[in-house]
């Protein structure tokens, strides 16, 4: 899949039929390219403020019972 950019219109070469080719105004690629970066920035922002805090709440349930298998106590002794 080939593309030529001219002046406000790019050219796609279309897969479906051999040699074929489509006029795709810059806009709409343009405004295709933003709403995909505006809905990655909305998607990170719910991730750090909702996505992240519930993974660690589940993580804290499923890891709640588990124990240490050594005493790591301290070895040395402070005298004051």
């Amino acid at each position: 899949m080939g593309c030529i950019a001219g002046a406000g219109v790019v050219v796609i070469k279309d897969i479906s039929e051999a040699g074929a080719y489509v006029e795709v105004p810059a806009e709409k690629i343009m405004g295709l390219l933003l709403r995909i970066l505006f809905c990655i920035s909305g998607f990170i922002i719910v991730w750090a403020m909702v996505g992240y805090p519930l993974l660690l709440r589940l993580i804290g349930r499923l890891n709640k019972d588990r124990q240490l298998k050594k005493d790591y106590s301290p070895t040395v002794t402070v005298w004051t």
